[in-house]
């Protein structure tokens, strides 16, 4: 539930035709990014509770925009890419969206009230009930946040394509009944984000904006669509602007097969997403990596052609919602992921976690720590997913932004602050490579 508040700085943006070719005057039609969600099935029930059949989520994109008309024109910038998991093939986008277990999410349900309630501290629970902090980094009204004073864009997450997909692909899969069904669903992460940039460089034309800083922050699906579209962003931004780059819960612990059907196996093949056209240069000969080697060089690539950008990651040790997700792409991977089955037991996932996810996550951060200056790792305890925010109706545990201080005491908001504020490298700063290390079960 939300209390609204009595008014709204944030404002809703829709990615309509209209406004896209007002924005991409400039560039053939049939070369315009087509925004879009994914347009996903979900159920139609009856009036006894019966499935009658399937109709598409909306397929509005939208992004929303919180900026203080009185800041004057040197602002600083918050852009934050949402997360919500990822689809890649006829299991994934559509057997898992009709489940419980879904392995993303097909729309968005941000919307202004929320977003606003989120900024001033007013979120509730189911029961009405406050839920102190949970606006995370997006909180005006907390001032341990760095970012209180920031011009915030959220950008929602609705493609299954951690941001980068530019593809129209239609999969089939069977119902729960054997029954076959087509359906298209709509990867246009990458167009979206595009759409976003456009609008922000209009706006900084118009109202002669100067951006001192600009923070680019993900998590989960986000933190990899933060990280991967860094340099894009960079380049529409320019480079008067100072950057700084924040990924929280996007590990790249992932698996061949899963890499291989979203970004296709060669350069001739672009996979599900048609998402290789879309990344930047200096990554592109890394696509054709290994699924262990693929994260960590990418991190290591965009530190080293941006050695002036900070850039910092963060994971709790068991985080469950990456584990599971891990696993149901081993799953694919060996022909046993069955989204109408029974889901892993905690077992298997905490198994999976403290011998598989958790070591390969470590291993790629350790790694980062070791080769890049201007990187720095949180590695906080127990199995929560994301820190930077309290998404709207998760079903998993969220760390908390602002009380989360399981790696050597430092509150991840203080470490935050540092990176931001604070221009020591090793000694007087929090933002030092910490770790929950020897309590890192404890949540």
């Amino acid at each position: 539930m939300i209390t609204l508040p009595s008014a709204a700085a944030w404002q809703r943006i829709d990615a309509t035709p209209e406004l896209v070719n007002e924005l991409f005057a400039d560039t053939p039609p049939d070369q315009r990014p087509q925004p879009a969600c994914s347009g996903a099935p979900r159920a139609v029930f009856d009036d006894n509770g019966a499935v009658i059949g399937l109709e598409p989520y909306p397929t509005q994109f939208s992004f929303f925009v919180d900026h203080d008309e009185t800041a004057g024109t040197s602002i600083d910038l918050l852009l934050f890419l949402n997360g919500g998991g990822a689809c890649w093939n006829g299991a994934t986008c559509l057997g898992s969206v009709l489940t419980p277990v879904s392995t993303y999410l097909p729309v968005f349900a941000e919307s202004v009230p929320y977003l606003e309630a989120a900024s001033q501290d007013l979120l509730t629970d189911q029961a009405g009930n406050p839920t102190p902090d949970a606006g995370g980094i997006l909180s005006r009204v907390n001032g341990a946040n760095p970012l209180a004073d920031a011009t915030k864009i959220f950008v929602p997450y609705c493609t299954g394509d951690i941001h980068i997909g530019s593809s129209t692909h239609t999969y089939t899969y069977p119902l729960p009944d054997g029954t076959p069904v087509q359906w298209t669903i709509q990867h246009r992460g990458f167009d979206n984000l595009q759409v976003v940039l456009r609008w922000l460089q209009r706006e900084r034309e118009n109202n002669l904006w100067s951006i001192d800083r600009a923070t680019i922050a993900g998590s989960s699906a986000g933190g990899y669509g933060a990280m991967i579209n860094s340099p894009m962003i960079i380049d529409a931004l320019g480079d008067k602007t100072r950057y700084a780059l924040i990924i929280d819960s996007a590990n790249g612990v992932l698996t061949d097969g899963f890499l291989n059907e979203a970004l296709g196996e060669s350069t001739d093949d672009s996979g599900v997403w048609q998402a290789r056209q879309n990344i930047d240069d200096i990554l592109q000969p890394l696509l054709d990596l290994n699924a262990q080697q693929l994260w960590p060089r990418v991190v290591e690539a965009v530190g080293d052609a941006f050695p002036h950008t900070r850039i910092s990651q963060s994971t709790a040790a068991f985080d469950i919602v990456q584990t599971l997700f891990y696993l149901f792409a081993k799953k694919n991977d060996d022909g046993s992921y069955n989204p109408y089955g029974t889901p892993p037991s905690e077992l298997e996932v905490a198994l999976t976690a403290a011998l598989e996810w958790s070591p390969q996550a470590r291993l790629g951060m350790l790694a980062n720590a070791f080769r890049l200056r201007n990187y720095r790792y949180y590695l906080a305890a127990g199995n929560p997913h994301m820190h930077l925010i309290d998404p709207l109706l998760i079903p998993f545990p969220t760390g908390n932004y602002f009380a989360e201080d399981s790696a050597r005491g430092v509150l991840y908001a203080d470490w935050l602050h540092d990176m931001l504020n604070n221009p020591r490298r090793r000694f007087g700063t929090d933002w030092r490579n910490l770790s929950c290390f020897p309590r890192c079960l404890a949540d």
